[in-house]
């Protein structure tokens, strides 16, 4: 009889329910998850244990009693970190994941801001593309209002991005999330954050077989969107843009000193040079008010300097020429003289309408 088939099937369904709560309730949290890490399967009694260690640990990170929270956080993600993290299983990965990211979701979304946080950079330690799911949810002002909370799950995705269990599928598409994100993003602190981990993709250790190129190229867009869009809003008189851009020049010219594939350096000079050459504009825009600020001047002195030395070094990519460039931006804000930067401009205004920048 179907009916009593059904019957049978719900009872024991039930009934092994049961037994797993009763196994978790008994079991006796480890000291750490360095043995559990290492497990390519589980049994009953095992899960049980990692379950005790999760409810123990999960309870004191979103508790009340803040002294307790930092402890929490090291307990829950100390064993997916470093050397100990290199050796994780995929499969203890994923089952600690499944375990332990509902709660983390439930506090990043309506605990305390400190809780947030900590279920934050625990959430980013998982590596997981379900991980990468929850953390993508908190980029944007429209999903998630509060400052601290995006900083943390921009910085976040840089572990993940770097992690090799998550799936390439899924990192291209949370990088074009953090480009988004940044589309819309007014908070300089979480600016620097997104671009940082947008950077990251771009220099991603993965092998080419494991999706590296996908992840590089969607970087390398994203990048030149976001830069777009932050020097935008420089030149609309937004001066606290250069504490985004200036850091991230730094960044632009370790991705061109750790490329060695000609291919994605000249996907990198297509997308970025353009970027970076907007950068004058924005200056020559804002110079009365960048020179009457002292920290902005220097900040624009500088990034003017290494957008001009990296332009140049892209282009190269694409001409097979060799220049040097010398700069003196810095020079020329500190003297109120902004005739090199009307030359600069000039020179390299409109370099993203070149052919070499269309092919």
């Amino acid at each position: 009889m179907p009916h009593l088939r059904i019957s049978n099937r719900l009872v024991v369904a039930v009934a092994c329910l049961l037994a797993t709560g009763a196994s978790a309730a008994l079991a006796v949290p480890p000291k750490n998850l360095l043995t559990l890490s290492k497990l390519s399967s589980f049994t009953p009694e095992q899960e049980a244990q990692l379950i005790a260690f999760i409810d123990l640990h999960a309870s004191a990170l979103g508790g009340d009693d803040e002294s307790s929270r930092p402890a929490a956080r090291q307990k829950l993600m100390i064993d997916l970190t470093g050397r100990t993290g290199e050796r994780a299983t995929p499969i203890f990965r994923m089952t600690y994941s499944d375990l332990l990211l509902p709660k983390l979701k439930n506090m990043i979304s309506d605990g305390s801001t400190t809780a947030g946080i900590a279920a934050t950079q625990v959430t980013s330690a998982l590596g997981t593309d379900a991980a990468v799911t929850v953390l993508t949810r908190h980029l944007s002002p429209a999903q998630e209002p509060r400052e601290a909370i995006r900083i943390w799950a921009a910085a976040g995705m840089r572990s993940l991005i770097a992690e090799q269990n998550v799936s390439s599928s899924r990192l291209t598409r949370a990088v074009s999330d953090l480009g988004r994100a940044a589309q819309s993003e007014a908070s300089w602190p979480v600016l620097r954050q997104q671009l940082a981990s947008i950077g990251s993709a771009t220099r991603n250790k993965r092998t080419k077989d494991s999706g590296q190129l996908e992840i590089m190229n969607a970087g390398a867009k994203n990048q030149s969107t976001a830069l777009v869009a932050v020097i935008g809003r420089l030149q609309g008189g937004d001066l606290a843009m250069l504490e985004v851009i200036e850091p991230h020049m730094r960044e632009i010219q370790a991705q061109f000193l750790d490329q060695a594939d000609p291919a994605v350096l000249r996907v990198l000079a297509r997308t970025t040079a353009p970027a970076l050459a907007t950068l004058f504009e924005a200056v020559l825009a804002q110079w009365d008010a960048i020179l009457a600020d002292q920290r902005s001047a220097e900040l624009a002195g500088r990034s003017l300097n290494r957008a001009e030395v990296m332009i140049g070094q892209f282009d190269d990519t694409l001409t097979g020429d060799t220049r040097t460039l010398s700069p003196s931006h810095h020079t020329s804000l500190a003297n109120g003289d902004n005739t090199e930067l009307q030359a600069s401009q000039r020179r390299w205004g409109n370099i993203g309408s070149l052919p070499r920048y269309q092919e």
